[in-house]
């Protein structure tokens, strides 16, 4: 599903654009997309809304630590995602 930026994809305040996905795969997906903030944010929230097939869905977004998500190492259980190397191989022959 496709949903442009605009008032069906919408962050606020200081959106509608701030890098967030407009194309949307099946089932759920983690860390598709972040934000930057300046250091003094604080407290302050972002709203992400999404309406789609007539329903509207709304994400708040923080900086508070109870809702930080860390998709690239999962802490409980050691998890890290794999890792690719490249390494230079000549071929002296």
């Amino acid at each position: 599903m496709e949903i442009p930026v605009g008032p069906n994809n919408r962050i606020e305040p200081g959106g509608p654009d701030l890098g967030q996905p407009t194309f949307f795969e099946p089932r759920r997906g983690w860390g598709v997309f972040s934000i930057v903030v300046p250091k003094d944010f604080g407290t302050k929230k972002h709203t992400w809304t999404i309406t789609a097939n007539g329903e509207t869905t709304t994400v708040p977004l923080s900086l508070h630590p109870q809702w930080e998500i860390s998709p690239f190492k999962d802490p409980a259980m050691g998890n890290t995602p794999p890792t690719v190397k490249f390494s230079a191989q000549w071929n002296t022959s």
